[in-house]
């Protein structure tokens, strides 16, 4: 069994695994991936925390084996985008010619 501190920027699996005397001694691996949360809010260290065994093997049952340590590398910059920047026209009576442009975030802000 295993879980991520915070599935918004992490997620593992699979997350339960199970060892048979057949392959006892054989890796099984956890795949551990990123998530994009579109915040700029810096790297951000996350526990995997790895739950107490179940097993009828009364030597395993209940061991609780280290938790794994990541840190998922933000790739988000707060910024706003202003399209276009330049080659805007108008007339000064203002009935003739209208033209815009956009203003937009480009991450999700952190407070309202």
């Amino acid at each position: 069994h295993c879980v991520t501190g915070d599935v918004g920027e992490v997620t593992a699996a699979p997350c339960s695994l199970t060892f048979k005397p057949s392959d006892w001694n054989v890796q099984q691996p956890v795949t551990v991936r990123g998530v994009n949360d579109d915040i700029a809010d810096g790297n951000q260290a996350v526990t995997v925390v790895i739950g107490a065994a179940s097993s009828i093997d009364a030597g395993y049952q209940g061991m609780d084996p280290a938790d794994v340590g990541v840190v998922n590398v933000d790739d988000d910059v707060a910024g706003v985008s202003v399209v276009p920047l330049a080659g805007l026209t108008t007339d000064e009576t203002g009935m003739n010619t209208m033209t815009e442009f956009t203003v937009k975030l480009d991450t999700e802000p952190t407070a309202a």
